[in-house]
């Protein structure tokens, strides 16, 4: 591979292993943070005498997340592989507590029509809008509130927006992509949204005060 810059030579076991770890792997290689040893889970694999019917590595994520990634592919709305690609790109730690997130606000689902939260990481913002299937629902009144937790964030030019449909039980039956409307001017029409963001922001300096 002389010559060629920014080129990197893989052993395909060390490959497969890099991808199953991690995701995103070759952005840790532009940091300097190559690891030589991740063909560890292939070679474990393969030592076994039943490997041929055994299950094969995959990702780790927890049951929550995971219940989000299936209903995504269920759905299959318009933007869903984006919706997946972001959530497959965050780091162990991400994972654990995106899970968290999930799961508190599942919970308060079962109690209410509905709940939402916020999750940042590096320069991309998630916002999850979770509902109730057997509620209906206005999608205006979706859109509006992430466009309102925008104006409170940092990274809000990288915001996605998850909305999942719940069942009784706390059974994710439909998830689905959408676009945040990032407002930069405030207009007569977008006024409740400034208001909004203006409560959010209020509430959340009193907690930390």
């Amino acid at each position: 591979m002389a010559g060629i810059s920014n080129t990197y030579l893989y052993d395909e076991f060390d490959h497969l292993g890099t991808y199953i770890t991690y995701n995103r792997y070759d952005q840790k290689i532009k940091e300097g943070k190559h690891d030589w040893s991740m063909s560890n889970v292939i070679d474990e694999f393969f030592k076994s005498e039943s490997w041929e019917t055994e299950p094969v590595p995959i990702q780790a994520f927890p049951d929550e997340v995971l219940k989000l990634l299936k209903a995504l592919d269920t759905t299959q709305s318009p933007g869903w592989l984006l919706a997946e690609s972001l959530i497959r790109d965050y780091g162990k730690q991400q994972r654990k507590q995106l899970a968290t997130c999930l799961s508190t606000i599942r919970k308060t689902t079962m109690k209410k029509p509905s709940a939402y939260f916020a999750y940042a990481h590096d320069d991309k913002l998630l916002f999850v809008w979770m509902q109730k299937s057997h509620h209906d629902f206005e999608w205006k009144k979706v859109k509006d509130k992430g466009s309102s937790v925008s104006l409170c964030a940092d990274n809000r030019l990288n915001m996605f927006g998850i909305l999942i449909e719940v069942a009784i039980g706390g059974v994710y039956v439909k998830a689905k992509y959408f676009k945040v409307n990032v407002q930069s001017v405030q207009t007569k029409e977008n006024q409740h949204i400034f208001d909004d963001a203006k409560r959010m922001l209020s509430r959340k300096n009193r907690k930390d005060l």
